[in-house]
């Protein structure tokens, strides 16, 4: 009996060694994806104003443009970045949604 309560206390799995491969993966991803897409948004933002704002200033072919077309050229792809960045920022901050 007394062999059987010592084999029972058995030392704990190091926690390095139950992480697979997919789950460092995945935790990497996690890590390191919201910030990088965050980054890109941002950078293609300043990217489109910029564009924007030369291209109006040095001829209004763009300003007619986005005048006559404004939701669809300029609300749906910044509701569609604006719900992604809400979604990593929250699963960032808060885990899985």
């Amino acid at each position: 009996m007394e062999d059987t309560i010592h084999n029972s206390s058995c030392a704990p799995a190091p926690q390095d060694a139950s992480k697979t491969l997919e789950t460092r993966a995945e935790e990497f991803f996690r890590k390191w994806v919201p910030p990088a897409v965050l980054t890109g948004v941002s950078l293609w933002a300043l990217f489109a104003g910029g564009f924007l704002a030369y291209h109006s200033w040095k001829s209004g072919f763009i300003v007619r443009i986005v005048e006559e077309h404004f939701p669809g050229m300029i609300l749906v792809p910044m509701a569609a970045l604006m719900a992604l960045c809400i979604v990593l920022l929250l699963r960032w901050t808060a885990g899985a949604l």
